[in-house]
């Protein structure tokens, strides 16, 4: 089984969870995926909360990006289970 975090409707997050160990992407990466598949960053409160997550936050926790969103009044990051 795998989880990932979620970021919205149409962004996924730069980490998958295994078992106790976060993998996450570098910043440039994030943001080169992201142009690519077609959904670059906009000019938004979200988006631009979401932007300083994978540039600031990446190494953190979900539940340190949550602390943010929360201050931000956003939506936080949940965890979903998918079967594989």
């Amino acid at each position: 089984m795998e989880d990932s975090a979620t970021l919205g409707s149409d962004m996924s997050a730069s980490w998958l969870l295994r078992g106790d160990a976060i993998r996450y992407l570098h910043p440039w990466i994030t943001e080169n995926l992201l142009i690519k598949a077609g959904t670059p960053p906009r000019n938004t409160s979200q988006d631009g909360a979401y932007r300083f997550i994978y540039t600031s936050l990446y190494e953190g926790t979900i539940e340190d990006c949550n602390v943010y969103l929360r201050s931000q009044g956003l939506k936080e990051f949940t965890r979903s289970d998918r079967a594989s």
